[in-house]
Order: structure tokens, then C-alpha cells, then sequence
């Protein structure tokens, strides 16, 4: 795959400072990403540079973003990106979200439908759905994700591959792993957590989307399990539901390829 340059700039804006990088040419796309940020380092994106103009926004308190200072909520989030859409004067952009970043790209939605000409949610969070939501039981403090062996196993996939040795090392893991982990989860809350991941209205807020939807969802997704998308798409209007077999949560890094596609039909829909 071809070398892409990103271009990296930052600004105040809708009450915080934003950071982001773009690169391509052609229909606008602007990525909203997962509570780890994890699937930044997805090689769907400079694919889609080829034939888009894509947008990476660190959210606030993330990367080279500003604290998450004055973040209240996911509706102050959506008002900084769509400052950022002024900022850079796009065109109604395709909207991609991860996570996280699909429930901030439902508010933007919601809230500056001019800016948004299409939805790409990928495992959006913000539903409350307690029959299926396991973010619940990590409120809870039952999630069985607190034994020893499965800390150790999440800090050991965290971090470069080739460097799994300095999880010997305690020192080594707090200044490579824990703080950067610690920082991210701590922007995340500052958006979502009141008490839990999700917003009990949301849902009823659904019928207002009024862009065309694509629901991304792996089908052996266990953190925001497919109940979810299933939930989502039949609340948004002419929304479409889209399972990838063999993937679980990060779509996105598990599945670049049928990533990337999914963002290319809906571009080459809104186009049409």
C-alpha cells in the first residue's frame, strides 16, 4: 500500500481544542473513534484516502486534543466536531463512529443534521439496552473482566508488538500501557459516564436521524453485544443493519477491508 501523508493541524473549538489529521481527495469523511482509540491505527484509512477526503478527529482529551475540560456530555462533544466541519469547511461529510465515537456521531446527527450527509455506526454505544448491556456489569463492578488473568492478558495486547517483555516490568507497563489506558478511559467518562455508558433517552431520539444509516456490527461482538445494532437500526428511519461474520467489537481493525467498503457504498450512495 501506497506511503499517505497525514496532515495534522489543531484549533479551539466548540469550547475545547481539537486536534486531527486529514489526507485524500474526494468525498468527505470524518472518523469519530472508539474509547481506546484504538482503531486509529486502522489501515482502512489510508486506504480510503485513494478516492476521499478523510478526517481523523483525536476527541477531546485524547492524542494531541485538550483536556475534556467543560465536557458535559455526548451533545458537547457533537458541537465540537461540528465546529471542526465549519472549521474546515467540508461538505455534508459521511460520519464514521467506533464505539464511543458512533454515539457522538449519532448526536452530531441529531443535533447539525447540515452537517452530516450519511452514518456509518460501528458498534455505536449510548443505548441502554439491560438485558444485553454489559457495560452495566463494569458499573457494577461484577464484570468478570476484573480477574488477574484477564487484566494481564488486556495490558499484554496493548502494547507494541515485539515489547510483551516489559510486562515483567511494573514500571515499564504503568508508563507504556496503565497511564496513557488510564487517560484515555478518563476523556471517555468525561462525555459518557453518568453513571453508565449509556443515555436512556437516546433511543427515543432515534426517529430524528434523518440521514441515510448504515449499522456496522461484528457478529461476535461481547462488549456491546448485536441486540444493540439490531436496536439501533430498527429505531433509525431507513436505517440498514450489516453483520461481519468472525468480528467482534473494532470492526475496523479486524476487518479493514469490509470497513472500508462499507464506508465506500454509502459515500457512493449519497452520491447518487
Amino acid at each position: 500500500m501506497r506511503a499517505v501523508r497525514w496532515r495534522q493541524d489543531q484549533a479551539a473549538l466548540g469550547g475545547v481544542r481539537l486536534a486531527w489529521q486529514r489526507a485524500g481527495a474526494g468525498p468527505a469523511v470524518v472518523y469519530l473513534h472508539d474509547a481506546g482509540a484504538d482503531t486509529l491505527a486502522s489501515t482502512a484509512f489510508d486506504d480510503l484516502t485513494r478516492d476521499h477526503d478523510v478526517v481523523l478527529v483525536d476527541l477531546p482529551g485524547y492524542g494531541r486534543s485538550g483536556p475534556p475540560d467543560g465536557v458535559r456530555d455526548a451533545a458537547d462533544v457533537a458541537a465540537a466536531i461540528a465546529a471542526l466541519s465549519a472549521e474546515l469547511d467540508l461538505a455534508p461529510a459521511t460520519v464514521v463512529g467506533t464505539s464511543l465515537g458512533g454515539w457522538f456521531a449519532v448526536e452530531l446527527a441529531l443535533t447539525a443534521p447540515a452537517r452530516v450527509a450519511a452514518l456509518v455506526l460501528c458498534a455505536a454505544a449510548g443505548l441502554h439496552v439491560p438485558e444485553d448491556y454489559l457495560f452495566a456489569l463494569f458499573a457494577q463492578g461484577r464484570a468478570a473482566a476484573s480477574t488477574q488473568d484477564l487484566i494481564t492478558a488486556a495490558l499484554l495486547g496493548r502494547l507494541p508488538f515485539g515489547e510483551q517483555d516489559v510486562a515483567t516490568r511494573p514500571a515499564a507497563v504503568a508508563a507504556a500501557v496503565v497511564a496513557p489506558w488510564v487517560q484515555n478511559l478518563a476523556a471517555a467518562a468525561a462525555a459518557s459516564w453518568s453513571p453508565a455508558t449509556a443515555n436512556p433517552r437516546l433511543l427515543g431520539r432515534l426517529p430524528g436521524v434523518g440521514c441515510p444509516t448504515l449499522v456496522l456490527w461484528g457478529e461476535a461482538d461481547a462488549l456491546i453485544p448485536l441486540q444493540h445494532g439490531r436496536v439501533l437500526a430498527e429505531a433509525i428511519p431507513g436505517a440498514c443493519l450489516q453483520v461481519v461474520p468472525g468480528s467482534g467489537h473494532l470492526v475496523a481493525l479486524e476487518r479493514p477491508a469490509v470497513f472500508a467498503a462499507a464506508i465506500r457504498r454509502m459515500t457512493a450512495r449519497d452520491r447518487r
